[in-house]
């Protein structure tokens, strides 16, 4: 992470999570416990009453929480960490945060949620009509002629090819706190970090490609355990 994108403020708050991330492994064991259970963080920091124990704001508390779940990779001078949860198992346990979380905005009508079954429906019924109508082309192809394909393809307009290496690096900085901007992974600044690390510079990546990566990488991930 490069320091002089934060202003000094914002370097002691970053630190000040990370000692506290660990700390709260050692004062509460139980946070993995309670994130498995799929008690968001939120809650977490609510039922263990870390502001007022602490002394610390809401959103520095959360991210102690954060990086004591996910550990701490060793920068910004301070011994690195394991998290209490594994990279294998909160593969796996986001993808579940995720789906309780699309739940309850269901239920609270948020955003594109706030449509009905019957249109959601209604909608995939059209677009697997349209889909299965054409039968060729891209869709014809299985999984892996389709992934083959595209990549064939953007090599031959230019543009770079993901390699694993390039993929795992992204994947390991969106698990960093210092990486992260509220509850949302800072893409834009991983991005840089890629091309800085895999493109001499050139803005070969943008926030968006990284996006799309880590999507899929996370569900290769999810795949690979579940067999």
């Amino acid at each position: 992470m490069e320091n002089s994108k934060y202003t000094q403020t914002q370097l002691g708050a970053i630190k000040k999570s990370i000692l506290l991330g660990r700390t709260l492994q050692k004062d509460f064991p139980e946070i993995s416990r309670l994130y498995r259970s799929t008690v968001f963080i939120k809650n977490i920091v609510k039922n263990l009453n870390l502001e007022q124990t602490y002394g610390v704001n809401y959103k520095l508390a959360e991210q102690s929480v954060i990086n004591a779940i996910y550990g701490h990779n060793g920068s910004l001078g301070i011994e690195a960490y394991d998290g209490l949860i594994s990279t294998e198992e909160l593969a796996i346990l986001s993808k579940i945060h995720r789906t309780k979380w699309g739940k309850e905005t269901v239920v609270q009508k948020i955003g594109i949620f706030g449509r009905s079954f019957q249109q959601h429906s209604a909608d995939s019924r059209r677009a697997g009509k349209s889909l299965l109508k054409k039968g060729k082309g891209i869709h014809s192809l299985t999984l892996e002629e389709r992934q083959e394909a595209g990549r064939k393809g953007a090599s031959r307009r230019g543009f770079a090819v993901w390699t694993d290496e390039e993929t795992e690096y992204a994947y390991k900085l969106s698990l960093l706190p210092q990486y992260h901007y509220g509850k949302r992974v800072n893409n834009k600044l991983i991005a840089s970090e890629v091309n800085n690390k895999f493109h001499n510079g050139k803005s070969s990546r943008n926030p968006n490609a990284i996006y799309t990566r880590l999507i899929k990488y996370r569900e290769s991930l999810e795949q690979r355990i579940e067999k």
